[in-house]
């Protein structure tokens, strides 16, 4: 909340302003992938996004969807740079269950600049 903005009215003291309220932005985290024709998710998240919450996507929601398609896993992961997507726990999991992915320090290093990855930066998903 920008106080510069906020105006309080009262007909008793005009001196009290209420400072409990929160201040900035509520967020949500949004994850979605894409599959050949298929859409995973949204997944949400309401918490601060760590590798062990993303994790817990993956491993839980993602990977029981991919298994019901019957088509097998994607040949490729891709995901950017964000820190949950570099925790070691993630990297581990992803080595394990992807021939191939994308990312930071993955098996092809995720390139942030090229002009072929830049449209994705925002998206965080499975090709």
């Amino acid at each position: 909340v920008n106080r510069e903005n906020v105006r309080y009215w009262w007909q008793s003291n005009a001196n009290w302003v209420d400072h409990s309220k929160q201040q900035g932005a509520q967020t949500i985290m949004v994850w979605c992938g894409l599959w050949k024709a298929y859409v995973f998710g949204p997944f949400f998240f309401d918490e601060h996004l760590t590798g062990e919450t993303y994790l817990a996507m993956l491993k839980d929601q993602l990977m029981p969807k991919l298994e019901r398609l019957g088509e097998g896993l994607p040949e490729w992961f891709q995901q950017d740079g964000a820190p949950a997507h570099f925790a070691t726990v993630v990297r581990d999991w992803l080595n394990d269950n992807f021939p191939n992915w994308i990312g930071r320090r993955g098996h092809v290093e995720w390139s942030p600049r090229s002009p072929d990855l830049s449209p994705l930066t925002s998206f965080s998903g499975v090709y």
